[in-house]
């Protein structure tokens, strides 16, 4: 996630700090967008135990995996044209809307990539 959000953030499309501007996504808005376009959006059951906070930041991903979701991210991303409506499968949570307008600038980023 953390990736795909400074590119977010580096190309104006979600807020960044010390940058004044109207971006199109708010953060919830991106993370939908993630989740959606690498079929994470199903929840899907625990494998494992949670890590705690310092298992975390010694846990690596293997590189291919991750060039692997990157490719399927921008690739899936840049087809984007049409309304996207997400639901997230919490009770009492945003149901995020996008127009067809704001998904194709969206796509047109993806593309840049």
């Amino acid at each position: 996630f953390t990736l795909v959000v400074e590119w977010a953030r580096a190309c104006g499309l979600v807020r960044s700090a010390g940058i004044d501007c109207s971006p199109p996504l708010c953060g919830g808005e991106l993370h939908a967008l993630i989740l959606k376009l690498l079929h994470l959006h199903n929840p899907i059951p625990p494998l494992m135990e949670p890590l705690s906070y310092d298992e975390m930041s010694y846990t690596t991903i293997d590189s291919n995996a991750l060039g692997s979701y990157l490719f399927s991210f921008f690739f899936s991303g840049a087809k984007l044209n049409s309304d996207f409506d997400f639901i997230w499968p919490v009770k009492s949570t945003p149901r995020h809307f996008l127009t067809a307008a704001t998904c194709k600038l969206f796509a047109t980023e993806c593309q840049r990539m």
